[in-house]
């Protein structure tokens, strides 16, 4: 089932299992489980470890103590590029309800903001190549809607517990959005959260063009832009296809994982609009009319990646991005 497994929260110690309450925190200890459980698990799911603290420890740990753990692949199991960070108390208070340890030792109210914000900062970077994701927790001024959306495209969230904490959810869904996006006025800051948790593609333009009379190459470009408050962090394979609306034969005419830079394009320029320029011979296809789409699927599990337009079409098994004509 590991292609169904996105990602794990913890390494089995703490207080509902949390990372919190143990006496098996230290730096030593936190590395040499999670080191075990990398090795133990696909390396295509992903870890996370409670806080950004936590992270930060083990990773120094690793740098200067590796002899610690020699018995364990840590280059084989990706342990460095598949750590993450979970979050139980997310937007509970100041500290996000104690993740932030140095927000909660300030003294002042500037000095417990200014320490949130340094650890706002941290997740920005570390987590558009990691997952981040959790709870959030208590009914507070931090989790009402502007300030949630804030903060959680900061931390580049990509999952929620759906069903806890009750009183936040429902706080969303009875608050209409205030934000500057036309397309979410007078829905709820609900609907704007969940659609915006992960990657969020968009199909922003789409354009073809061929002059047969000087024998060239057809042109097209497809720009996507990711609306999502996280990256894209599983390969995919993006495919855009032309299909014959008669025959309904289908031929790729651009694939990211047989393309130079293709799939590194998708996987690590997601938080950006991305162009994505082809060229085909048109003198292989008959008259008829065609049909361009494109998909976007998981490498691991095969699973269609949505976008944000509601231009699917089953028959094709993609997105239209329109239809040419040929005739000679």
């Amino acid at each position: 089932y590991s292609s169904l497994i996105y990602t794990t929260q913890g390494i089995f110690v703490g207080d509902w299992a949390e990372m919190h309450g143990s006496n098996y925190l230290s730096a030593e200890n936190m590395t040499d489980l999670i080191a075990c459980y990398a090795n133990a698990t696909s390396p295509s799911i992903y870890l996370a470890v409670r806080t950004p603290a936590q992270y930060r420890a083990i990773v120094q740990e690793l740098e200067r103590h590796p002899e610690r753990y020699e018995a364990y692949d840590i280059s084989g199991s990706r342990l460095l590029e598949r750590l993450g960070l979970f979050n139980d108390g997310m937007l509970g208070s100041i500290s996000d309800t104690g993740s932030y340890s140095t927000a909660d030792a300030a003294v002042t109210e500037a000095g417990k903001l200014a320490a949130r914000n340094q650890e706002l900062d941290f997740q920005n970077e570390l987590c558009q190549n990691v997952p981040n994701g959790g709870e959030v927790v208590i009914d507070n001024p931090y989790n009402d809607g502007e300030n949630a959306v804030n903060d959680l495209a900061k931390m580049h969230i990509s999952y929620l517990n759906r069903i806890y904490d009750e009183s936040v959810i429902r706080k969303w869904q009875e608050t209409t959005y205030t934000g500057p996006e036309s397309l979410y006025q007078n829905l709820s800051f609900y609907d704007y959260i969940t659609d915006h948790m992960g990657a969020r593609y968009v199909i922003k333009n789409f354009s073809f063009s061929h002059k047969p009379s000087r024998k060239q190459l057809a042109k097209g470009k497809l720009t996507l832009e990711n609306k999502g408050f996280s990256s894209l962090y599983q390969k995919a394979a993006l495919t855009i296809t032309i299909i014959n609306t008669e025959t309904k034969k289908e031929t790729v005419v651009w694939n990211s994982e047989t393309e130079k830079k293709g799939a590194s394009a998708v996987l690590l320029q997601s938080q950006k609009s991305i162009s994505l320029p082809f060229s085909f011979s048109l003198s292989d296809y008959e008259e008829g009319v065609y049909t361009f789409s494109v998909r976007l699927n998981d490498c691991e599990s095969g699973e269609l990646i949505s976008f944000a337009n509601d231009s699917f079409d089953e028959t094709v098994g993609g997105y239209v991005l329109g239809t040419v004509s040929i005739t000679r």
